[in-house]
């Protein structure tokens, strides 16, 4: 109980400092990262020197028999450390340089720091203003572990982490935040399980991994499909084999059902949209020569004119782009003088001035063979929905 509770404080004390970090950055940090690996030895050394027990005292002072000291520098800080002295005519160069705090040395006390070309043991080092402290710096440094400190290391105690992969990298940069992909559906029902008591009793599969591994005590190998199927036979009675294949058959079932359901919910929508509006555009062959293509576009753009002017030969036809009268407060069905209405800025707008703008909008992109007429049917098919609906917006953009 004592180391369980030991091992939990630790736990805690670990995501404590790496919540910590990531706030300080402002950003989510991959728990891959190599400086993570420095955080477990800290966390440990902090915990000695602050953590007071039943009497009063904290870990470090019942060994030493005097209290610690603790240097107040947040962990992966970015600082400024003395740089020790090295051949001669080197008065010229910088005294101090940049570096990450990532730890203290327990023995001598001496800070680590950590460069581009590896940790550094330090005695001297400096707080830089806030706004300068926390930056992508403070993780892309950190290209070493506290057991490999450096290249061609002669401690070393193994090999470096091999970190996030570039690829991963720049696609979080690229979209901002890395993708989390939830799987919404049921997950097929496992196959039975094989147990090494049933490979005792029945034998052993030839040229099966996972019975090989049983028998030269190896490590779990998953079983052969041959193999499954041979276990399955003979124990077609047991309930682990009976409850599998009822699960299996009520997946199944479910899926089946799932299916239908989208299918009738798209048949139904797509009766919808033919009942309420119509085909929102007009029928036309797949294969069709330029004289009919030119002659419809022309047809649909008389059309498109007639509404523009306020008359609507053929309803329905077309995108049904409506006409001044359509977006305004009254008609010249019902008696009234058509006004237009800015959709943007608000107010009323010169009727013959939206008129005109709006065929010389529609002339461009008749000029310009913006658009080209294909079935509605062809639509459906390939988004599994209508055409998508449009209308006027009129503004005034001339102040």
């Amino acid at each position: 109980g004592v180391v369980e509770k030991g091992v939990g404080d630790v736990e805690g004390e670990v995501r404590a400092m790496f919540l910590g970090f990531q706030e300080r950055l402002g950003k989510k940090v991959d728990a891959r990262e190599r400086i993570v690996a420095f955080i477990p030895e800290y966390a440990a050394y902090l915990m000695n020197r602050l953590i007071q027990g039943t009497d009063g005292r904290v870990a470090y002072e019942r060994i030493k028999g005097k209290k610690p000291s603790i240097l107040g520098i947040e962990f992966g800080e970015k600082v400024l450390f003395k740089v020790k002295l090295g051949q001669k005519m080197e008065k010229i160069n910088a005294r101090w340089e940049h570096g990450i705090f990532v730890g203290v040395k327990r023995k001598s006390n001496e800070l680590q720091v950590a460069t581009v070309d590896g940790i550094l043991n330090v005695r001297s080092v400096r707080r830089i203003p806030v706004e300068r402290r926390w930056s992508e710096d403070c993780v892309s440094w950190v290209k070493w572990a506290p057991w490999c400190r450096y290249k061609d290391a002669g401690d070393a105690d193994g090999e470096v982490p091999e970190g996030v992969p570039v690829e991963e990298k720049k696609d979080s940069e690229v979209s901002g935040s890395r993708t989390i992909f939830v799987e919404t559906r049921e997950k097929v029902p496992r196959d039975f399980y094989i147990s090494k008591k049933d490979a005792e009793k029945h034998g052993y599969s030839k040229g099966c991994g996972g019975c090989s591994s049983w028998f030269r005590g190896l490590s779990r190998q998953p079983h052969t499909q041959a193999c499954r199927e041979r276990f399955k036979d003979l124990l077609r009675d047991d309930a682990r084999v009976v409850n599998n294949e009822n699960k299996k058959r009520e997946f199944e079932g479910t899926e089946e059902e799932r299916k239908n359901k989208k299918e009738e919910k798209k048949e139904e929508k797509k009766r919808k949209a033919e009942t309420e509006g119509g085909d929102l555009e007009p029928e036309v062959e797949d294969e069709m020569d330029v004289a009919q293509m030119e002659a419809l576009v022309e047809e649909w753009m008389m059309d498109i004119r007639g509404r523009l002017n306020g008359v609507v030969d053929r309803p329905g036809f077309g995108c049904d782009i409506q006409g001044v009268e359509g977006q305004s407060k009254g008609g010249e069905d019902e008696g009234e003088d058509p006004s237009a209405w800015d959709d943007v800025h608000g107010g009323d707008l010169p009727v013959d001035k939206v008129r005109e703008a709006r065929r010389e909008e529609v002339g461009y992109m008749g000029e310009r063979s913006i658009w080209s007429l294909r079935p509605v049917q062809e639509c459906w098919d390939k988004t599994g929905t209508g055409p998508t609906s449009i209308r006027w917006v009129d503004t005034n953009k001339g102040g």
